[in-house]
């Protein structure tokens, strides 16, 4: 993962593409405050097909996927926090956005950032663009 440590209220956004061909190969977006409070959101792959997925960890962990039967080329994701609350939204065309999660998140300083893995294979090409740290962009409910 790469990334830093952000205080406070911000949007964090990138757009991604990787070559998902084995089981849980992943890329997108990680927010950490902890081994025991983290979330991360993006594309993983799984039951043949490649999901948007977002597994929020709290002690415990949730994972929710929305398969995509047609995958984009590259997606954008984002993750704004305000106050105790993250929304992930993605993009296919980088300007019309969708929530793909609301879920409560410590206010506390976190590590935010790019991940990539695949924990079952070597080699998972994933490339990122257009990375952008800054002030929350729009509001929780629209």
């Amino acid at each position: 993962m790469y990334g830093q440590i952000v205080s406070g209220d911000f949007s964090l956004e990138v757009c991604f593409r990787a070559d998902y061909t084995a089981l849980y190969d992943q890329a997108g977006l990680m927010l950490r405050i902890s081994e025991f409070v983290w979330i991360k959101a993006g594309i993983e792959y799984t039951d043949g097909l490649q999901h948007l997925a977002c597994v929020v960890t709290n002690n415990l962990s949730d994972w929710s996927v929305l398969p995509l039967e047609h995958p984009p080329e590259w997606l954008y994701l984002r993750c704004t926090r305000r106050e105790k609350a993250v929304l992930v939204q993605y993009s296919i065309d980088g300007s019309s956005w969708q929530m793909l999660r609301l879920c409560p998140f410590d206010s506390a300083d976190v590590f935010v950032g790019m991940m990539a893995c695949s924990p079952e294979r070597a080699g998972l090409n994933a490339e990122f663009r257009a990375f952008h740290l800054g002030l929350p962009v729009g509001e929780l409910h629209g």
